[in-house]
C-alpha cells in the first residue's frame, strides 16, 4: 500500500515538473551555466515548493465546501461547482502533462467552461434586475463564438491565445460591480456575505491571470528569471484565491444564510 501511494506521489510530481518545463523551456546555455549554481538550486526548489502548494490548494475550498454544502446559497453552490471543476481539471492536466507532455488543449477547454460557470454565478446574483438575462446571453454567446474562431483559425488547439485575457477583463468587470454592490449594502457593518469574498477572490485572481497571460503572449523572449517570478506570482494568486473561496464557504455556515440570492 505504501509503495502504491509513493508511486502515485511520484506520478503527480512528475506531471507538475513537466508542466513547469513546458512553461519555462530554458535554453541549454542557461541550463548548463546555472544548474550548478547554489542560488539557482535554492530558487528552483522554492519555486517548485510554491507550485506544489498552489496545485493542491484547490482541495482546501473543496473540503470546506463539502462540509458546509447544506448551508450554501444558490450562488455559493455555483462557486462550489467551479471548485469541483477546477479539482477535476487539475487532475486531468497533470495526467496529460505526464503522459503526452501536452495539456494546452485541455487548459483551453477548462477556461471556456469555467468562464461559463462564472457567468452563471454572476447571473444568479443579478437576475432580479431587468434585462439581465439578455446581457449574459450576449456575453456568453460572443465569447463561445470567439473561442471557436480562435481555436480553429488563429492559434490552433495547442497554443495559448487571447481568450484568457478577454475573459479576465470581463470577469474583473463583473467582480468589481458585485464587490461595489456588496460594499454599498453592508457599508454600515463590518460583516460581509460570502458574495463579498467570492468577488474579491475573483478580482485578485483574474487581474493576475490577465497580467501573466499578457506577459507570456507579448513578451515571449522574456528572461527565465522573470518567467520564474511570473510563475511564482501566479501560484501565490491561486493560493489567495482558494483561501478566500474557502473562507466564503465558511462564512455561509457561520451566517446560515437563506438559499436565495
Amino acid at each position: 500500500m505504501q509503495r502504491k501511494e509513493w508511486r502515485t506521489f511520484k506520478y503527480i510530481r512528475r506531471g507538475i515538473e513537466v508542466q513547469v518545463q513546458m512553461v519555462f523551456k530554458p535554453s541549454k546555455t542557461y541550463t548548463k551555466r546555472n544548474t550548478n549554481n547554489l542560488y539557482f538550486r535554492i530558487t528552483t526548489l522554492f519555486m517548485y515548493f510554491v507550485i506544489v502548494i498552489a496545485v493542491f490548494c484547490c482541495l482546501i475550498p473543496f473540503a470546506v465546501g463539502l462540509l458546509c454544502y447544506r448551508n450554501l446559497s444558490e450562488a455559493s453552490r455555483i462557486i462550489f461547482y467551479s471548485i469541483c471543476w477546477s479539482v477535476f481539471s487539475e487532475v486531468v492536466s497533470i495526467y496529460l502533462a505526464k503522459v503526452y507532455h501536452k495539456n494546452l488543449l485541455w487548459l483551453s477547454i477548462y477556461q471556456l467552461l469555467n468562464f461559463m460557470i462564472y457567468l452563471w454565478f454572476f447571473y444568479s446574483t443579478q437576475k432580479s434586475y431587468r434585462n439581465t438575462i439578455y446581457l449574459y446571453f450576449v456575453v456568453s454567446s460572443s465569447c463561445i463564438t470567439y473561442w471557436f474562431v480562435e481555436r480553429m483559425f488563429i492559434f490552433g488547439w495547442n497554443e495559448l491565445g487571447y481568450f484568457q485575457i478577454i475573459i479576465s477583463l470581463i470577469i474583473t468587470a463583473f467582480a468589481i460591480k458585485l464587490l461595489l454592490q456588496e460594499l454599498s449594502i453592508h457599508q454600515q457593518t463590518t460583516t460581509y456575505t460570502p458574495l463579498f469574498y467570492f468577488a474579491l477572490a475573483m478580482l485578485i485572481h483574474q487581474i493576475m491571470l490577465g497580467f501573466i497571460y499578457t506577459i507570456n503572449l507579448f513578451l515571449e523572449d522574456t528572461s527565465v528569471q522573470l518567467k520564474h517570478a511570473i510563475w511564482l506570482i501566479n501560484s501565490v494568486g491561486f493560493v489567495v484565491f482558494y483561501v478566500l473561496i474557502a473562507f466564503g464557504f465558511y462564512k455561509s455556515k457561520i451566517l446560515k444564510q437563506p438559499r436565495s440570492y
